[in-house]
C-alpha cells in the first residue's frame, strides 16, 4: 500500500545467500542472516493476510520503536516491506544463545547465574 517503514536496515543490506530458518512464533518466522557487511542479524516475517492486521503490526512496531534502547531488550533495526512475499520484515539483534543453550554448556545453571538472568528478563519486561 506505499507506506514507509523506518528502518536502519533496508532489504538490499541483506546477503540472502546466509538465509536460514531458526525458529517460528505465533505471528511468523525468524531467520538468521548476513548484512552484507558481514553483521549476523534475525530476521522476523510477519505475513500480513489483511489491511487491518498490516495496521496492526504497524501500531505494534511505532510503539516498539519509540523507545529509548536497554540493554535489557535486544534491539531492533526498524521494518521493511517486503512485497514478494507480503510480509513485515523486521531485523533484530542476533542472539545466538539461549538460556538452555547455557545450561547446557555450562552443565547446569547455579543460584548465581539464574539469579542474574531473571533479573535480566524481568529488567526488559519493566522497560518494555
Amino acid at each position: 500500500d506505499g507506506r514507509e517503514l523506518p528502518s536502519t536496515v533496508k532489504k538490499d543490506d541483506i546477503d540472502y545467500s546466509s538465509k536460514r530458518n531458526v525458529g517460528a512464533g505465533a505471528s511468523g518466522d525468524v531467520f538468521f542472516a548476513r548484512l552484507k557487511n558481514g553483521t549476523s542479524i534475525a530476521l522476523k516475517r510477519i505475513p500480513i493476510s489483511s489491511k487491518a492486521h498490516r495496521d496492526e503490526v504497524d501500531r505494534e512496531l511505532q510503539v516498539f520503536m519509540a523507545r529509548g534502547d536497554s540493554p535489557y531488550v535486544m534491539n531492533n533495526y526498524g521494518a521493511f516491506w517486503d512485497a514478494e512475499d507480503d510480509a513485515i520484515v523486521i531485523p533484530m539483534e542476533w542472539m545466538p544463545y539461549t538460556v538452555k543453550d547455557l545450561g547446557l554448556f555450562w552443565g547446569g545453571l547455579n543460584e548465581a547465574l539464574l539469579k542474574a538472568v531473571f533479573f535480566q528478563v524481568v529488567s526488559g519486561l519493566v522497560y518494555l
